[in-house]
């Protein structure tokens, strides 16, 4: 039985893609998690520190 070390590139580059979008899901959903917690807390962020639209802005931007 010989090595064939291209059979075992071809199995790691396959998984590659695989890895790779798992990172760009997770990341995608910790950004929409974000945003819902922010845009839930938004109007008792207003309520409690007196911020006027504008500067509410600025709390949703950061």
């Amino acid at each position: 039985m010989r090595f064939n070390p291209a059979a075992g590139t071809a199995q790691r580059s396959a998984a590659r893609p695989t890895a790779i979008l798992a990172i760009i899901l997770i990341g995608y959903f910790m950004i929409l998690l974000d945003n819902s917690v922010i845009f839930t807390g938004l109007p008792s962020i207003r309520a409690d520190l007196d911020l006027s639209p504008a500067t509410l802005s600025w709390v949703q931007d950061a």
